[in-house]
């Protein structure tokens, strides 16, 4: 089974359930919401690295959502996906994982691409 990112809907209505109903929200989240499905592109493993500290903010500022909060929400979220990342290509050579991370060229819909050779085509996904 190939599981995939969600749509935006999918993603955004997630978001909204564990940020109102999971983490007490007060207020609209969608600023919240927007910024952390910028960050995840609707991959469920993303989603989770910044709902966690999401709702662990909430909890502690009784669901009151603030720019910091956020930006402390999205700093943790994204030492989070590092991590996740390099727990990865552990145990990959060194030569390996340097070649893995110079061919990835681009990002379409939140789905990593490399280019295979010089002729600049992209024509599969990188699963990590």
């Amino acid at each position: 089974m190939e599981l995939g990112a969600l749509g935006k809907a999918a993603e955004r209505a997630a978001l909204r359930d564990w940020l109102t109903k999971d983490g007490g929200a007060v207020g609209d989240p969608t600023a919240w919401i927007d910024a952390i499905a910028k960050e995840s592109h609707g991959w469920p493993q993303h989603i989770m690295v910044y709902v966690d500290p999401a709702w662990k903010q909430l909890n502690e500022h009784r669901g009151v959502m603030t720019a910091e909060g956020l930006e402390t929400v999205l700093e943790a979220g994204r030492e989070a996906r590092m991590t996740y990342y390099e727990h990865r290509v552990r145990g990959y050579e060194h030569e390996y994982r340097r070649k893995l991370c110079k061919s990835v060229c681009e990002r379409s819909s939140g789905r990593m691409h490399y280019r295979h050779g010089d002729s600049g085509t992209s024509n599969a996904g990188i699963w990590l």
